[in-house]
């Protein structure tokens, strides 16, 4: 935890000087009224002696003092928010490192200078998750170009594999998306995904909240307890 101000800490040096205080004023009044009350008299006045509760409200006012001074130093800490990752950036080339979040292939890996393992290991330490969805069908071809302009066709099933062991390397997740519709929704659903990141952040509201907590206990036990307020 850091400080905007860390010189207003200088005041939580004033707590022990009022906890002391506190003791005197609580003895001379303990005193005062010893002297002129019958001692023997007060079993049948008083059911039963507050003892060491007397001391929880104002406890709970120097905690929430304290709690207060802090607040005026303005604290910072690191806290986790949510994060919508609703940007989707496609990379097509598995041959390539993966800077995106989301991965359209086939799975079947062409050449390149990088395996699809060194890549994966590249994401997960750049913390960078790396969906992918798988395209195509089983039945699924395409026309190839072959010398003396004749074509042949070639089967492309998909290979699942690949993409499947780079979103659980990386912590994406895994689709398949045999149709436009599926691809669709493939979308819809990392666009309401929520993520986390760490920010620095003013934290003076906590504080403060806390201090009206505790002052609120405080006064609450006292006015019902002993029907005063410390």
């Amino acid at each position: 935890m850091s400080f905007g101000d860390p010189l207003a800490l200088v005041a939580l040096a004033v707590l022990p000087v009022l906890a002391w205080l506190w003791f005197l004023q609580d003895g001379r009044r303990r005193r005062a009224a010893s002297a002129f009350t019958n001692l023997a008299l007060l079993p049948n006045l008083v059911e039963h002696s507050p003892g060491r509760l007397r001391l929880v409200p104002p406890a709970l006012f120097l905690l929430a003092l304290a709690a207060l001074l802090v607040g005026f130093a303005r604290p910072h800490a690191k806290v986790s928010v949510p994060r919508r990752e609703a940007t989707v950036v496609l990379a097509i080339d598995v041959s390539r490192p993966p800077e995106s979040v989301l991965l359209l292939s086939d799975g079947a890996p062409q050449g390149g200078r990088t395996t699809v393992q060194a890549a994966a290991k590249a994401a997960r330490a750049l913390h960078v998750p790396v969906s992918t969805v798988l395209l195509g069908t089983a039945s699924g071809v395409v026309q190839e170009e072959l010398t003396g302009g004749y074509h042949a066709q070639v089967r492309v099933p998909p290979s699942p594999g690949t993409l499947q062991m780079l979103a659980r390397a990386t912590g994406g997740e895994f689709f398949r998306a045999r149709s436009a519709r599926a691809l669709d929704a493939v979308y819809k659903h990392l666009a309401t995904r929520v993520g986390h990141r760490t920010e620095n952040r003013e934290v003076t509201d906590l504080f403060a909240g806390g201090a009206l907590v505790l002052l609120l206990g405080g006064g609450v036990l006292s006015a019902l307890r002993f029907r005063r307020v410390p």
